[in-house]
């Protein structure tokens, strides 16, 4: 029995000693079952290839071979090989001798990428949506053929499609929108469900949340269009106050700046029919500029009532509406 109960100790103590493979008996430290010490002779896993590597029986997660045909280590996850080290690793501190056609990154697989920044996803190239910079293109996004470049761009984006928005902010709250094209820091920001809608110009059509058919170009051009239609805005600040006003143009800076309301007006010109607000079927055109003081004269295509407003270095403007001529204007002026 003695005999017995000292064979059982021994093996007990086998099972739960260490082991230390070095030249100077020094013992394994704690935390390690197996110490290997060397200052001229390294580690040497098993050395397989690719095929014999995957050919191995339920691999141990942690077990670590040698792929020849990889020229590099593999460790054993739980549900996949995965690779440690290889004579091309992509360096974090830059690389040299990288060949154009063959070193690149990505994916040789039909597989989305997504590039991170703190952990928080800055650009995603997908089949077909794009998306480059913080918080751009919601990940949740379902709507196809949609470009996103710069911070919260289609930040909202549910469904809409075919949207390309380029500046921060851009097409920030569109949730089902399409057909819209946004360029310019928060340019068509506030537009939810609105469609073919044109902004180009920082803060252009910056409040339109159900209008279509829009094109404004120039900064805050259309800013506070909201469910206005069909409008069109080329300058600085033209159609800067239209909220619901439809079939309105206005080309030159500050041009139907005040409209609100008014309806298919057409001002071509640097601030005609700046201060019309819901007058309907206006048409105003710039004839002359002058550097003194003088008046501008305006004739209502409706009534022919006439008005003047002094301004100093103001351009004369003109409103022809059907059969009004230019020389009928200037008779009256």
């Amino acid at each position: 029995m003695f005999i017995i109960l000292w064979v059982l100790l021994i093996t007990s103590q086998l099972v739960k000693s260490q082991v230390a493979i070095n030249t100077d008996n020094s013992q394994p430290d704690n935390s390690a079952m197996l110490d290997v010490k060397s200052t001229d002779k390294g580690f040497l896993p098993p050395r397989m290839t690719t095929a014999q590597r995957n050919a191995i029986a339920s691999p141990a997660t942690g077990l670590v071979v040698f792929d020849t045909d990889f020229n590099s280590l593999f460790t054993r996850t739980s549900a996949a090989w995965e690779q440690l080290g290889t004579a091309s690793t992509w360096g974090l501190t830059g690389n040299s001798g990288t060949n154009a056609t063959t070193n690149f990154i990505g994916t040789t697989d039909n597989q989305d990428v997504i590039i991170k920044r703190n952990n928080e996803r800055a650009g995603y190239l997908g089949i077909y949506n794009t998306s480059f910079g913080i918080s751009a293109l919601n990940p949740l996004n379902t709507g196809l053929y949609n470009t996103a470049i710069g911070g919260g761009s289609l930040l909202y984006n549910t469904s809409g499609y075919n949207n390309m928005a380029a500046g921060n902010g851009s097409l920030l709250f569109n949730t089902t929108g399409y057909n819209n094209t946004a360029i310019g820091e928060s340019s068509l920001r506030s537009n939810t469900t609105g469609y073919q809608n044109t902004a180009n110009g920082t803060h252009a059509l910056y409040s339109n949340t159900t209008g279509f058919n829009n094109t404004a170009i120039g900064n805050h051009s259309l800013y506070s269009n909201t469910t206005g239609r069909d409008n069109m805005a080329c300058g600085k600040e033209a159609l800067a106050n239209n909220t619901t006003g439809y079939l309105n143009t206005a080309n030159g800076y500050q041009s139907l700046y005040s409209n609100i309301t008014g309806n298919a007006n057409i001002a071509n010109g640097y601030q005609t029919l700046f201060s019309n607000t819901t007058g309907n079927d206006n048409i105003a055109r710039v004839i002359n500029h002058f550097t003194t003081t003088r008046q501008e004269i305006i004739i209502l295509p409706t009534d022919l009532n006439l008005f003047t407003i002094t301004q100093q270095d103001f351009p004369i403007l003109l409103l022809e509406n059907h059969g009004i001529t230019m020389q009928d204007a200037e008779y009256f002026y």
